[in-house]
């Protein structure tokens, strides 16, 4: 009888580990959207929901990982460069109607942010301190570079 073939089991460990990463990352990116999405909107379902699940995911994050201080600390820093990252797309006059240009711009700043956010976060220690504000602001960059390069930018405009 043929087995399927798997992975062996430090391989899979490994995925587990770097996945559970990455979903920190995600959601220590997204508390800050979502918590004021949730006080913008008079705590709207979807917002509530997004924050609720993200909030589970750093709980988790909290008992098994870090202390719940180092990980409100990091939601903290977060959102301080999670500002930052948007006052910096606001400025570099990223506007315009480019269905490609958001894309591209959205995926790649994505991409930039979640690998340095679960890098950071997969190795421990004080790298969640820089490496995902590091995210932001390269994520930051990325969009206004590629506003810029692709023809009709993205987003609206602050006029």
């Amino acid at each position: 009888m043929l087995r399927p073939a798997s992975l062996p089991p430090s391989r899979r460990s490994e995925l587990v580990t770097w996945g559970a990463a990455a979903l920190t990352a995600a959601a220590l990116y997204v508390v800050p959207y979502a918590t004021i999405g949730s006080i913008v909107t008079g705590a709207a379902g979807r917002w509530v929901a997004l924050l609720a699940g993200c909030v589970v995911v750093l709980v988790v994050a909290a008992i098994r990982l870090w202390s719940a201080l180092v990980v409100l600390a990091a939601a903290v820093v977060s959102g301080i460069f999670g500002a930052i990252a948007w006052f910096v797309v606001v400025v570099s006059d990223t506007c315009g109607g480019s269905i490609a240009a958001t894309v591209v711009e959205w995926t790649g700043a994505a991409a930039i942010a979640l690998g340095l956010g679960a890098w950071a976060v997969h190795y421990r220690g004080g790298r969640v301190f820089w490496g995902l504000p590091l995210g932001w602001v390269l994520g930051a960059i990325w969009i206004a570079i590629v506003a810029h390069v692709i023809p009709g930018g993205a987003g609206g405009c602050i006029e």
